[in-house]
C-alpha cells in the first residue's frame, strides 16, 4: 500500500497513531518556544542589572506582581517595582551577575503558566550618600511565576532569598 492509498478516515489506526505524533512535536515545540522565551526575560533580568536599566528590568512583569522575600510579602504595581529599582540602581552599580547553574524552568501542561528558579552570584559597588562605597560579591535565588498573556510571558511573582541591603 502507497501512502497516498490510506484512508484518511480519522478512524484509521495509522491516521490517529500519526496525528498523534504531530500533535506531540508541536507540543515538545511550543515549549521548546516557550522555555526559550522565558530563558530570554532571564536574560533581561542580566542584562537590566548590568546596565542598571529598571525600565529593560520591568519590561516582562505583569501589571502587578506579588513580591515575597525578607519575611514579607505583598503586592506591588509593574511601576512601583521599577521606581524602586531606578532608585537602587543609583546606589548599586553591578560588576558581576552570573547563573550559579542553568535556570530551572517548568511550563504547565497548558502553557498557559510557569515557574523558573534561579541562583546566580553577582558583584556589586554600593554607593550610599555619605558613606564610603561598599564592594559586595553575593549569592542569591529566585522563583518567579508567569501567566502568558496576549501571547507573552509576563512574570506575576517572585519570591527570593538576598543578603539584607542588596
Amino acid at each position: 500500500m502507497r501512502p497516498y492509498d490510506l484512508p484518511l478516515d480519522p478512524s484509521n489506526g495509522l491516521m490517529k497513531t500519526v496525528l498523534a505524533v504531530l500533535w506531540l512535536t508541536t507540543l515538545a515545540f511550543s515549549q521548546s518556544k516557550d522555555e526559550q522565551s522565558l530563558l530570554a526575560i532571564h536574560q533581561h533580568t542580566r542584562e537590566a542589572h548590568l546596565k542598571g536599566d529598571a525600565v529593560l528590568l520591568t519590561s516582562d512583569l505583569a501589571f502587578e506582581i506579588m513580591d515575597v522575600g525578607r519575611g514579607h510579602f505583598d503586592k506591588q504595581t509593574r511601576d512601583q517595582v521599577r521606581d524602586h529599582f531606578m532608585a537602587y540602581f543609583q546606589q548599586a552599580k553591578y560588576s558581576s551577575f552570573e547563573d550559579l547553574a542553568p535556570p530551572a524552568i517548568h511550563i504547565s501542561p497548558d502553557g498557559r503558566s510557569a515557574w523558573m528558579a534561579v541562583q546566580i552570584k553577582a558583584k556589586i559597588t554600593m554607593t550610599e550618600p555619605g558613606k564610603q562605597p561598599e564592594n559586595i560579591d553575593f549569592q542569591s535565588a529566585w522563583l518567579s511565576t508567569f501567566e502568558k498573556q496576549n501571547g507573552h510571558w509576563k512574570m506575576t511573582a517572585i519570591a527570593y532569598s538576598v543578603p539584607p541591603g542588596k
